[in-house]
C-alpha cells in the first residue's frame, strides 16, 4: 500500500554508492495520486478452527490523493496473532504441559505489530517539490521458553520500535538536478519479564 517499487542490487555498484560490499535493496513509495482513493482489509484464520486457527487477525486502512497542489499517502497495518511463531511439533504426553489440550498453539508466545507511514509531497512552484516521510512500527512479543512453560508470569517479553524521518528536497528542470535530504532513525529494543499483563 506503501511501495510502487523494490528492488534489489548484489554487485556491480555504481560509484554512488560508495562502501557498499553485499547488497543494495532500493525501495521507491507512492506520492499521492490525482484523486483520492482507499483501501481497507481485514484477514484472519478464525474461520477455519481446529489446528488451522492460529488466531490471526490483520487489519489495514490506506488512503491516497491530492492535498492543496501535492499529494497525501497514509497507510495503518495492524496485526495481532494468538501465537506469533508457531511450531509444527507433536502434542506433548504430559497432561500438565499447556500444549497437551492445544498443541497447535504455544504458550505465552502470542504477538502484535503496528505499522504506520505518511508521505507529503508539496511542489514549490514548477522545479522545486519537498517530500516529507515518515514511518513508525512497533512489534510487541511474548516469547515462549520451555523453562517457563508452568510459570507464564515470569517468562520474557520483548518490544521493538523504530522510527525513520525523511525530507527531500529537489530541484528539477531539463538541464539541471539537485537532491537535498536529510533523515533520522530510531531504534529501540526491550526484553524482559512483563511488568504487568
Amino acid at each position: 500500500d506503501l511501495l510502487t517499487e523494490a528492488s534489489l542490487t548484489t554487485n556491480g555498484f555504481s560509484a554512488r554508492y560508495g562502501q557498499a560490499i553485499s547488497g543494495l535493496l532500493n525501495v521507491v513509495t507512492k506520492d499521492g495520486g490525482d484523486r483520492w482513493s482507499g483501501r481497507v482489509a481485514y484477514e484472519t484464520d478464525r474461520l477455519l478452527g481446529g489446528a488451522a486457527d492460529l488466531g490471526q487477525d490483520r487489519a489495514v486502512f490506506s488512503v491516497d490523493g491530492p492535498l492543496g497542489r501535492g499529494g497525501l499517502v497514509a497507510v495503518l497495518d495492524v496485526e495481532g496473532k494468538m501465537d506469533a511463531d508457531p511450531v509444527n511439533a507433536p502434542p506433548s504426553p504430559e497432561p500438565r504441559d499447556p500444549r497437551n489440550s492445544s498443541p497447535a498453539l504455544l504458550p505465552h508466545n502470542s504477538g502484535e505489530r503496528y505499522d504506520a507511514g505518511i508521505k507529503l509531497r508539496v511542489p514549490f512552484g514548477g522545479a522545486h517539490t519537498l517530500r516529507l516521510f515518515a514511518l513508525r512500527s512497533v512489534e510487541q512479543r511474548l516469547l515462549y521458553d520451555p523453562l517457563y512453560k508452568y510459570d507464564t508470569q515470569q517468562a520474557p517479553a520483548r518490544r521493538v520500535m523504530g522510527d525513520l524521518l525523511t525530507a527531500h528536497f529537489q530541484r528539477a528542470t531539463n538541464a539541471f538536478t539537485a537532491d537535498l535530504r536529510a533523515a533520522y532513525f530510531a531504534r529501540e529494543f526491550i526484553r524482559g519479564p512483563l511488568t504487568e499483563q
